[in-house]
């Protein structure tokens, strides 16, 4: 609720800080005194355009700054919470300051937009009155009210919820479907490079043996030139080694014989011979096959360039390329499985459009009932305060449109996460006038009525936890007012109300009574607000019913009607 308003420089108010209590809050004051400030200047710091006739002549900025103590509801925190705040404090303060170049906005002393001050109003504060009415006129909250009274809330919020998990489920589904043109392509794509990798039969360390023999193969001829030479030397020319290596071994075999202490030495020079023997036979065989082979060498260097390829393409190595190749075979698996995950959410998204469909029309069913009752009921609240040959209808039916999601009969009917309704107030205030739309054709005043009416029948209903009332009082007197202050009484158990009335017995209902009076002091005319005491109320009262001559008997009649209001 709003606990204190502190204006600054505001038009005509110079400085003023007020507190306001719980429950019914009256503003009273002589015509002209400046009670449509306080509430433009509350509607200031709650986000309302600001006009260049709010500052003060003397130029100083205009300052007003609203604070509010929001731990009572759930509801509003959650309201608030859109705006990043965590109130973790029970006050949330709004200030807003106004220069000739601009103005500041503030919430919690952080700096704030005027949208942000806007959407933190709509959650605290309903200011109802001339040219003010901005909820009743809305037909989104003219559905959320019926849905209020005919206790939908919970109904309407598990249809929205249902409807954006819908959504959810469309957006999958769109984005898995226009996959397939990309599903088609790349999965030929990835056929393609499986079966490239696939036909060049790579295997690890491929690459490095070609290498070796792409090496060889290049020295063919000077390979083949040095194994004959060294087997010349060793076997075929003179003198050749295993040759004198046999001469050599004849003579140490008969040293041997003659000294057996030399075998040792024989044994060494045979084993060393055998040895070269065989190097001579290996170098023989080896020059034989070192022949210049120019199509090997082209099939190896060929065989090189496709691996060099597929590295390129695929991995910098054979076993990179091996890898990728298993990764694209996953791959395949997957878009393989596309199919079957889209037919899975086409059949998930069916189901949810046709649990869609039923939630809206049961949703639908309940609402046109509820309007009926809710029709009925501010019929007769509007009987009581004095508003008798008023008509208002709660006209319901369903959004038509031609390319409408869903079909009710012949007909097509648009779907929104408010559901298939539209619903909007009719009203009509004279006998034979066919009512025609609330928000176009009500004045002032019997829009404060019909306000108060659907307040009312709401008032446990609405989280909206301050409601002002301007001019509510706007063309009734006598019983009417006394029944509109009861009214507001009766709001007021569930809501802080604060009300500008010019009438006692509205006024006599108030838990708080506050004064605003204006004063000139050497040509400089300033607007002042005061709470009242008792007493003050009296004369205050007294005031309102007699005017600015008071006599005992209108004392006697304010204190009585003080007294006698609960």
């Amino acid at each position: 609720m709003l606990v204190q308003l502190h204006i600054e420089n505001y038009a005509l108010v110079e400085h003023v800080v007020v507190e306001f209590g719980p429950g019914f809050n009256v503003l009273t004051g002589e015509t002209g005194a400046g009670k449509s400030l306080i509430i433009g200047a509350l509607g200031l710091v709650l986000g309302q355009r600001a006009h260049a006739d709010m500052l003060r002549t003397d130029a100083q900025p205009t300052l007003v700054e609203a604070l509010f103590n929001v731990t009572a509801s759930p509801q509003l925190q959650a309201g608030l919470s859109p705006l990043g705040l965590t109130l973790e404090e029970p006050i949330l303060r709004l200030k807003r300051v106004l220069t000739k170049s601009g103005s500041r906005c503030y919430i919690n002393a952080q700096r704030a937009t005027v949208a942000m001050l806007q959407q933190a109003g709509h959650a605290l504060v309903d200011i109802l009155g001339q040219h003010q009415q901005q909820t009743l006129r809305q037909r989104e909250q003219q559905l959320a009210w019926l849905d209020s009274f005919g206790k939908l809330s919970d109904d309407s919020s598990a249809f929205r919820s249902a409807y954006h998990q819908y959504h959810s489920l469309v957006q999958d589904y769109r984005r898995f479907r226009d996959q397939e043109q990309q599903r088609q392509q790349r999965v030929e794509l990835v056929q393609f490079q499986i079966q490239e990798i696939a036909q060049a039969q790579l295997h690890p360390g491929e690459e490095e043996q070609l290498a070796h023999e792409r090496h060889l193969l290049l020295n063919a001829a000077r390979l083949y030139t040095l194994a004959q030479a060294g087997y010349a030397t060793l076997y075929r020319d003179e003198p050749a080694v295993l040759p004198l290596l046999a001469t050599a071994l004849e003579t140490l075999t008969q040293l041997a014989s003659l000294d057996t202490s030399q075998h040792p030495l024989l044994t060494d020079l045979q084993q060393s011979y055998y040895v070269i023997e065989e190097v001579a036979r290996s170098l023989q065989a080896y020059g034989g096959q070192r022949d210049v082979d120019p199509a090997r060498l082209q099939a190896v260097e060929d065989r090189l360039a496709e691996i060099a390829r597929l590295q390129r393409k695929y991995g910098t190595t054979i076993a990179a390329i091996l890898q990728h190749g298993e990764t694209l075979r996953q791959e395949q698996q997957r878009w393989t499985e596309h199919d079957a995950h889209l037919q899975a959410r086409a059949t998930a998204l069916s189901r949810a459009r046709e649990a869609l469909h039923a939630r809206a029309l049961a949703l639908s069913d309940k609402r046109r009932q509820a309007a009926e009752h809710l029709q009925q009921a501010v019929q007769q609240e509007l009987q009581a305060l004095n508003m008798p040959n008023t008509v208002l209808q709660v006209a319901h039916r369903m959004r038509l449109h031609p390319q409408g999601a869903l079909r009710v009969g012949t007909e097509r009917v648009h779907l929104t996460a408010d559901g298939i309704d539209e619903v909007e107030y009719l009203f009509s205030s004279n006998p034979g006038q066919e009512p025609k739309p609330l928000a176009r054709i009500a004045s002032g005043g019997e829009l404060s009525r019909v306000m108060l009416a659907l307040k009312s029948l709401l008032a446990r209903e609405d989280p909206i936890p301050t409601l002002i009332f301007d001019e509510v009082d706007a063309g009734i007197g006598g019983m009417t007012a006394k029944m509109v202050g009861e009214k507001l009484r009766h709001v007021a158990q569930a809501h802080q109300v604060l009300c500008i009335t010019h009438l006692p017995q509205i006024a006599s209902y108030g838990e708080q009574h506050y004064r605003i009076a204006k004063s000139v002091h050497a040509s400089h005319t300033t607007t002042d607000i005061q709470p009242l005491t008792f007493a003050e109320r009296i004369t205050e009262i007294a005031r309102m019913s007699g005017g600015t001559h008071i006599t005992a008997t209108t004392l006697r009649h304010a204190k009585e009607m003080l007294r006698h209001t609960p």
